[in-house]
């Protein structure tokens, strides 16, 4: 593929904007795309299907022919079958509602489903009593097809299936499935979000029921989506909206439908993403499916060589590039999908998504958290990839396996709280500093109380919203935390401003502590506490909560932290577990010199 030519046709890699490896969720527009859209706000910005005047009839033919355009793409003979949709999920809503499902009626997915493939058939199964079956797949994501065999034993009314996972990448053998759903009388409905944009889909020979797609993920506008059905299927599937331009004729008491597509496009349509959507089809066949096919699997399998040694990455998904597509999802030890994401685009302008990616189920029923994920698409460069590995292996190098990855429960609306063990390393009296530093952004200096042994605590770490903590020193006794203070009547005048208003992170926090936070790192004065432990501290985004044994965090994202904590010789020992509710734990990694 000539790839540089190819870039020079979308302005925002023209423009340097970074390394767009986020195409899964939605692909960057070339220049044709926008052009057409624009076109049509400047020439003829009408009403198609309506109105008879000229520009209204440019509108008109120009919709036709994008639907016979789609025909041409995805193989078929007839483009009446197409139905304009905002999105993959709205088409894949109308499938769920539309077909008539009853109580008892079975439908089988697979356990890999995105939210939009597997929430309609949930509120089904809670609204109407469908019975789901689900055929499971092994641990790194892959259909197997024994295990849908054996879900389909008995009636089956319909089979919903991805024809690609947008977090393995993983293909399912969608003509396979027609067949054996066919065989049993079950109408097939294919999620092809994933799928449409990087390979080559001929729905005639794949032979789908009903077949949705986002026209975003495939270089086309944002808020369009295409939704194909047979003709017979059509027919008979109930509408999701009704109103203008969905009925033939209505009535005070009665209306009929509009032929097909019409019935499913309810009201004023996105003209201008239409126009664009016809764009892009265009671009992508002169380009080509399957070059474009190609150029995935080389780009995946560069960025998976070059992580291959890697050890404290993991991936999400088989580690067989060729089973992946265009996608690549990992974690890395010890810090959260998000922080991976943040990092890799303040360090080095490289956009990744992270997350859940709308797989919820995939990920609980496997106890991960979530994922960094990098998706490429025919835009992306060898280079790129080569800079998406240095970046993710000195992300891994140099913070991963450090960080405590801090899992989370809710304990209130406003906050999230975790409990922890902490384990400590007693220094001999020789090692502990006869002065204690002053606090890193702090106006005083910060000493323990006289009559009590004291510890003191260095936060190191990522904290939200990716500001680095550096050594930040928390000193605690038996009596609480000493904390420092900021001589600022602005810092005043906020924590008051926070305090009345009762922001969350930023006013009020759990136990009724009254407090702040800041921007970037150090430590403020903690005020007003009701609680037992009158004494408390704030480090930036994170409040260190010792007497409650927990640490909150704004809810707003999670940040991850480590430990170093050195003892006086006059302390008592250390606990290993903190008291309370240990539903919730997690280690403490403590870097630094073992004593």
């Amino acid at each position: 593929m000539d790839s540089s030519a190819v870039r020079n046709d979308f302005p925002s890699i023209r423009k340097g904007h970074g390394i767009y490896l986020d195409s899964a969720c939605q692909t960057l527009r070339p220049d044709s795309v926008i052009a057409a859209m624009d076109e049509y706000y400047s020439e003829y910005p009408a009403c198609g299907g309506r109105s008879v005047h000229s520009m209204a009839s440019k509108v008109s033919v120009g919709i036709d022919e994008v639907r016979e355009k789609l025909a041409g793409f995805f193989g078929t003979d007839d483009p009446e079958c197409y139905a304009f949709t905002q999105n993959c999920t709205q088409g894949l809503n109308t499938a769920a509602y539309g077909l008539g499902l009853r109580k008892g009626d079975v439908v089988v997915t697979t356990d890999s489903e995105h939210n939009s493939n597997h929430v309609p058939w949930l509120r089904l199964q809670e609204t109407v009593g469908i019975e789901r079956r689900m055929s499971r797949s092994g641990k790194e994501g892959v259909f197997d097809i024994d295990s849908f065999i054996d879900c389909m034993k008995g009636p089956v009314k319909v089979v919903a299936v991805q024809h690609a996972s947008n977090v393995t990448g993983c293909t399912v053998p969608v003509k396979a499935v027609t067949d054996i759903a066919h065989d049993k009388g079950a109408i097939v409905v294919i999620d092809g979000a994933q799928a449409a944009p990087h390979r080559k889909v001929d729905l005639k020979r794949i032979d789908a029921d009903i077949y949705c797609l986002s026209i975003h993920k495939m270089l086309g506008p944002s808020g369009m989506g295409v939704m194909y059905g047979k003709r017979e299927i059509l027919e008979k599937l109930r509408p999701l909206s009704v109103g203008g331009g969905t009925v033939g004729l209505s009535t005070y008491d009665s209306s009929n439908q509009a032929p097909i597509p019409d019935r499913f496009e309810a009201g004023l349509q996105n003209y201008s993403g239409i126009l664009g959507t016809g764009a892009a089809l265009d671009y992508l066949s002169r380009v080509g499916m399957d070059e474009i096919e190609r150029w995935d699997n080389i780009l995946i399998k560069r960025a998976m060589d070059g992580l291959e040694d890697l050890k404290n990455l993991s991936i999400v998904g088989p580690t067989d590039p060729e089973k992946r597509g265009g996608i690549l999802s990992f974690n890395i030890d010890g810090l959260n999908a998000h922080d991976i994401a943040m990092m890799a685009d303040s360090m080095a302008g490289i956009m990744i998504r992270s997350g859940m990616h709308c797989a919820h189920p995939f990920y609980v029923s496997r106890s991960i958290d979530g994922s960094a994920r990098a998706s490429t698409y025919l835009y992306n460069t060898l280079e790129e990839m080569d800079a998406f590995v240095s970046t993710v292996r000195h992300i891994a190098e140099v913070f991963g396996n450090r960080y405590l990855r801090i899992p989370i429960q809710r304990e209130a609306p406003a906050e999230r709280c975790v409990r922890f063990r902490c384990t400590a390393r007693r220094l001999q009296p020789h090692q502990v500093p006869p002065d204690l530093q002053p606090v890193v952004g702090c106006r005083e200096d910060v000493r323990p109380a006289k009559h009590h042994g004291f510890r003191t605590i260095f936060l190191e770490g990522i904290q939200h919203g990716g500001y680095p903590i550096s050594r930040i020193a928390v000193h605690r006794s038996l009596a609480g935390i000493l904390h420092g203070t900021r001589d600022d009547e602005r810092r005043r005048h906020q924590d008051r401003t926070a305090h009345a208003q009762g922001h969350p992170g930023e006013g009020e926090l759990h136990h009724d502590l009254v407090t702040s936070t800041q921007s970037r790192p150090s430590l403020i004065t903690a005020r007003n506490s009701r609680v037992q432990y009158p004494d408390r501290m704030v480090s930036s985004d994170i409040i260190l909560n010792t007497g409650a044994s927990s640490i909150i965090l704004p809810t707003t994202s999670p940040s991850t932290i480590a430990l170093t904590e050195y003892a006086s010789a006059d302390s008592p020992p250390i606990p290993t577990a903190l008291p309370g509710d240990m539903s919730r734990t997690a280690d403490m990694l403590l870097p630094g010199p073992a004593t």
